[in-house]
């Protein structure tokens, strides 16, 4: 396996705070000459661990030099020929950042909320969140808003995203790639393994899990929120 380095009611942010340890909207936009470069990537689920040692200048979008508590931040290349916005953890890991994710309604009025950190350079995977709610309509809206208590997470621990590949003369019952994500403890202990049906970095992923819903469950990324510091994320809520 290969590593792929990925409005509802709150209660009170300083409960989540309290709980959650640790604290996304990313564009690429280019200055200067048109240089190929790889995309930035736009959220937790479509990022690698990158490294301050890249040989690039880094600095706050108004121009001044990053001190640790931007969300984006511009990345140029040493002559400023090129810049493009990033998450300020692609680059700086130290600096946690979270991309959150939700269901729309589920079958039983139920919905689902994930919070994906950008890789740590801890070596393990990173920090993950995920609430099982209820989704409650809101009058005079179309959307409604998923109902979970964010100091509580059904689980919490880490988590990472695979391409599984069968390789060729080896049975197969899906398809010979797929992807899956895997669940860790907070020390980096294997948890659990959610085979994906669509996964689509970094707008969505969908899984099943027949014990909540009989639904597909498609986490789609919240407009805004894919790089975010944890006080920051009641925020899409409100």
């Amino acid at each position: 396996m290969r590593l792929l380095k990925f409005v509802f009611l709150i209660g009170p942010m300083a409960l989540l705070v309290g709980c959650l340890d640790k604290s996304s909207d990313s564009s690429g936009s280019t200055t200067g000459d048109s240089i190929t470069q790889p995309k930035a990537p736009a959220s937790s689920i479509d990022s690698a661990v990158a490294h301050p040692s890249s040989g690039l200048i880094f600095r706050d979008l108004d121009g001044s030099p990053v001190d640790g508590s931007e969300n984006i931040i511009m990345a140029c290349t040493s002559d400023g020929s090129y810049c493009f916005s990033t998450c300020i953890s692609v680059y700086f890991p130290q600096y946690v950042r979270y991309s959150l994710f939700r269901t729309d309604f589920l079958l039983g009025s139920k919905c689902v909320v994930s919070l994906l950190a950008y890789p740590d350079d801890s070596g393990l995977p990173a920090p993950f969140y995920y609430w099982q709610g209820q989704y409650v309509a809101t009058p005079g809206r179309v959307v409604g808003s998923c109902q979970v208590n964010l100091a509580s997470p059904t689980y919490m621990g880490r988590s990472a995203f695979f391409e599984v590949r069968v390789p060729e003369g080896q049975p197969a019952t899906g398809p010979r790639i797929y992807y899956t994500h895997n669940w860790y403890d907070t020390s980096g202990n294997p948890f659990k393994t959610w085979t994906l049906q669509n996964y689509s970095p970094p707008s969505y992923y969908t899984f099943k899990d027949p014990a909540f819903t009989n639904s597909d469950m498609t986490m789609a990324l919240v407009p805004g929120f894919s790089c975010v510091k944890l006080s920051e994320v009641g925020n899409a809520f409100q």
